[in-house]
């Protein structure tokens, strides 16, 4: 990051320096003592289940430069005096204020994307479609909520040309915060959707928060909206009409999908911009890969780029992340479309549909699904449905897990799957799962976090990805 002064941080954060007041100016902020900085700033966070002020000695043991503390009696005896210490009302505030700064340091321009679904494959479509123009930094992993977003705002190098940032969200204000931290010049929402339905009371109460992005959007910065998602473009439209951008496959949509096709080599899609049109071949899994391209090519129109060259690199540099839409495949010639790393009801069926399309001319198709959690009082019904789906994709065998296993299995059962186990946690059927995977076999792993149905892969003697 910027470097940022001793005294800098005691005026960004509104606190008091209790020691080592002088001194070389901080690199980088770390919360971990297991991930620890040379001589970087430890801010000692707290929460309803820890307290990192338990952890100051260790993290000055493991070579922090300086703490950023709550209370002051919390400090271990012997604190040397060249040890920085800031004394906050709020420590993760502080984290946040000092995110800001880092951020307000910057001379990069910042894209920050949020949305039921697709944030992190539409990061990194944004990142590759930006990497012909300059410097490309960006969220890594899933650093998108309120402790993951100020690390990331740190630890970039200073010298970015453009920044992609990824923002989550549990709650409503979330957004509001996180965005305030980003400061972004464009503002990307992929759309709405029944996820962390447990923290809300309806669909479009998760829009109303998404949508914070663009009522917190300071001008000049550009919406960019999801244009097949009525209640996104909606908002967008209310909060942010004076400089709007829509992506989809509708003829109004500024980055226009108006054809696609998906194979194993991936997907082709036909994308039509005020200034581009052409065919792009995009190396992911999966029909739904072609709305993030014209979202990423719609970030190149704002900020009036060569779109040709953008489209022209993601074709060539996109790269998904792991467990995220990637195919294996292993010495017996049994194919896995590995698409683990979470789910909802819509990127079930996304990947359910994807599913059958690749596998087609398979000798056997093999569903494990976890259940799809936060889903609140709907989650039964929503796994009925998704029952449904596997058995209208053709699947052979559903191996179901978690808590509404059941209801998803049995659905899948009346609607015409003649093979269906279930379990609560899937090492209770990875052997079954293994047995009946003959060469030909594709297999589909897709769940919730929580089911960490990752563990399956462990049981196949896996080759490199496809």
């Amino acid at each position: 990051m910027q470097p940022l002064s001793r005294h800098h941080l005691a005026d960004s954060t509104g606190g008091s320096i209790l020691g080592g007041a002088e001194g070389f100016p901080f690199q980088n902020v770390f919360t971990d003592t297991r991930r620890p900085i040379e001589r970087g700033l430890f801010f000692a966070l707290d929460g309803p289940n820890f307290n990192a002020h338990s952890f100051l000695a260790k993290a000055l043991e493991v070579g922090a430069g300086g703490v950023v503390i709550s209370d002051r009696h919390a400090l271990p005896e012997g604190i040397g005096p060249d040890i920085y210490v800031l004394l906050v009302d709020n420590t993760r505030d502080a984290l946040g204020q000092v995110g800001r700064s880092a951020r307000l340091a910057q001379k990069a321009t910042v894209v920050a994307i949020t949305g039921s679904v697709g944030k992190t494959t539409m990061k990194n479509m944004v990142a590759a479609a930006l990497a012909p123009f300059g410097k490309v930094g960006r969220t890594p992993g899933n650093y998108n909520n309120d402790i993951g977003l100020p690390l990331t705002l740190c630890g970039f190098d200073g010298d970015e040309d453009f920044i992609v940032l990824e923002l989550g969200m549990n709650a409503p204000g979330e957004i509001t915060y996180l965005t305030s931290l980003a400061v972004p010049d464009v503002g990307l929402i992929t759309g709405a959707h029944a996820a962390h339905l447990e923290f809300f009371p309806s669909v479009d109460a998760i829009a109303d928060a998404k949508a914070e992005l663009y009522s917190a959007l300071k001008p000049p910065a550009c919406a960019i909206a999801n244009g097949d998602d009525d209640r996104i473009l909606n908002r967008a439209k209310d909060l942010h009409s004076d400089k709007l951008l829509t992506y989809g496959h509708g003829s109004n949509c500024t980055a226009r999908v108006t054809s696609v096709a998906a194979s194993e080599s991936g997907v082709k899609a036909q994308i039509v911009t005020p200034h581009f049109e052409g065919s792009i071949t995009i190396p992911a899994l999966g029909e739904h890969h072609a709305l993030h391209a014209a979202g990423a090519l719609a970030v190149v129109e704002t900020l009036g780029l060569d779109v040709a060259k953008a489209a022209d690199s993601i074709a060539q540099s996109y790269r998904g992340e792991k467990h995220r839409m990637t195919l294996l495949t292993n010495p017996a010639g049994v194919r896995i479309l590995d698409d683990c790393y979470n789910a909802s009801p819509v990127s079930m069926e996304a990947a359910l549909k994807a599913f059958e399309g690749l596998s087609r001319g398979a000798t056997r198709r093999i569903a494990v699904l976890g259940s799809m959690l936060e889903l609140g009082e709907s989650a039964a019904a929503f796994h009925t449905e998704c029952g449904r789906i596997a058995a209208e994709t053709g699947i052979d065998r559903l191996f179901a897990v978690g808590p509404f296993a059941k209801v998803m299995a049995e659905s899948a059962a009346e609607e015409g799957v003649s093979f269906v186990r279930t379990a609560s946690d899937v090492e209770e059927l990875m052997d079954e799962v293994v047995d009946s995977a003959e060469a030909g076999t594709w297999v589909l792993l897709k769940g919730s976090r929580g089911g960490r149905l990752e563990r399956v892969l462990d049981s196949f003697q896996l080759g490199e990805a496809c």
